[in-house]
């Protein structure tokens, strides 16, 4: 079943056919709709590995439906408006603050203490992977980043949960837009955000 996007735009999408899913078909698939300098540049699809990582999938998944509404802390549950903070080309790009809006707050649907680390089964093993920003151990909430290349240094410590399976061109505009120190040239936002296809429940 279609799961309806958080914004207006683009709701019942096809899932997108390809793309080398790197795990069960069950998983479900998010997608983020992304602005460049206020204009539309393409989307993003991940599958969550909610077969391995079920609290990280559980939380990304539903900050990108919205379903959740407001928080204790009084914050809309969702990336949608969330800007990419920081993009170091060759590393990381980095968001899903949607409380500060700058790299230092964010909330998980677990709450504002945020939820543990729950598995480092899975690698930072090239572009395109999906993992949680975190300030020490067991803190994650919100925030996350998309790797642009391997990155083994972020094993163990980071929390993996996803992988790029549609816009590797979108991907690499957004890498076009950071620096060596990571403050993006452009402005570089998720417009909208949502879930594909969902084929059993979170």
């Amino acid at each position: 079943r279609v799961v309806h996007p958080a914004g207006r735009g683009r709701s019942g999408m096809a899932e997108p056919a390809g793309g080398g899913a790197a795990g069960p078909s069950e998983n479900p698939r998010a997608f983020l709709e992304i602005m460049i300098g206020g204009r539309p540049a393409g989307q993003l699809v991940f599958e969550l590995r909610r077969d391995i990582v079920g609290m990280a999938s559980e939380n990304f998944a539903k900050l990108c439906t919205g379903e959740l509404g407001l928080s204790k802390s009084g914050f809309e549950l969702c990336y949608r408006g969330c800007e990419f903070h920081r993009i170091v080309p060759n590393q990381v790009c980095q968001t899903g603050d949607f409380t500060k809006r700058d790299g230092t707050g964010g909330e998980s649907i677990f709450g504002p203490e945020g939820f543990n680390d729950e598995s480092f089964t899975l690698l930072h093993t090239g572009p395109g992977v999906l993992s949680m920003v975190n300030a020490g151990p067991d803190s994650n909430k919100s925030q996350f980043f998309i790797t642009f290349a391997k990155m083994p240094s972020l094993d163990r410590s980071h929390v993996v949960f996803g992988y790029l399976v549609d816009g590797y061109p979108v991907l690499r505009a957004i890498e076009r837009c950071g620096t060596p120190f990571g403050r993006p040239t452009k402005k570089v936002e998720i417009s909208d955000c949502g879930l594909l296809a969902q084929l059993g429940p979170l």
